[in-house]
């Protein structure tokens, strides 16, 4: 997933995608947020925020890959 992640050209990150509630950056910054909340469930960890009011700003590759 994460080479997938890093191929998509950020010129195209305002582009539509089938979730109609999100464009491409959308997407992929709720992917990485959910990401660390499965990471911390399935690793018995406290998350240390509420993933329903986090935004990720920047470095949402990072968590992807």
């Amino acid at each position: 997933m994460g080479d997938v992640v890093l191929a998509v050209d950020p010129g195209r990150h305002g582009l539509a995608t089938p979730c109609a509630d999100f464009d491409v950056a959308q997407l992929l910054e709720h992917m990485a947020l959910w990401i660390q909340v499965f990471d911390s469930a399935v690793n018995d960890r406290e998350l240390g925020f509420d993933p329903n009011k986090h935004r990720i700003t920047a470095d949402w590759h990072r968590v992807v890959v």
